[in-house]
């Protein structure tokens, strides 16, 4: 009788255990493509496009949401992720990238000597059931001392653990303003103290 209190009070004890170690595995994968975003952009000029490309969701990867059982696809939706073409998602990479590279200039930002600063993110609830996380990874350039710039990340959580399936809108902006953005839209800041 001991032995089946003791299996009984391990099982319940153990839930809460799992699921805390799933939440820490989350954000442990979540700040890992927080790691490959930063320095895919600080060694993108010594890297080819393909090495770029690599740190995203395959295209496999997205057909394979599109037919998991597991999320509440519509069926035009779910044949739209499972068809998506190949050259259709790189294009949309590398026209992000070239916009990203272009804003950059715009902003005349060396990424060579951009320095971490903060990194926020948020999931957001779908109606599919895909976890998904907005997330806004900021630095700075190294000597710059009044101005910050972010990119927006996007995370999915899929079957083979969190990926990156897009990294766009560099933008610039003086450092106060970024103490406005951090107090607002429930986002779980993650401080160059987290890093």
């Amino acid at each position: 009788m001991k032995k089946y209190v003791l299996v009984f009070l391990f099982s319940i004890i153990s839930i809460p255990l799992f699921s805390q170690n799933s939440e820490l595995e989350k954000e442990k994968q979540i700040l890992l493509a927080k790691d490959k975003v930063f320095y895919s952009l600080k060694n993108f000029h010594n890297k080819s496009i393909s090495e770029y490309y690599s740190i995203f969701i395959t295209i496999e990867e997205i057909r394979n949401l599109g037919k998991s059982k597991k999320f509440n696809i519509n069926e035009e939706k779910r044949k739209k992720l499972t068809t998506f073409p190949k050259f259709e998602y790189t294009n949309k990479i590398r026209r992000e990238l070239n916009e990203i590279l272009t804003t950059s200039e715009k902003l005349n930002l060396d990424f060579e000597k951009i320095v971490f600063y903060d990194f926020i993110y948020k999931e957001i609830k779908t109606n599919s059931g895909i976890e998904k996380y907005e997330c806004l990874l900021m630095f700075e350039e190294e000597g710059e001392n009044d101005m910050y710039f972010s990119v927006e990340i996007q995370l999915y959580n899929t079957e083979n653990g969190i990926k990156i399936v897009e990294i766009d809108d560099l933008v610039g902006a003086p450092k106060e303003e970024w103490e406005k953005l951090q107090k607002k839209n429930n986002f779980k800041i993650m401080t160059t103290a987290n890093k």
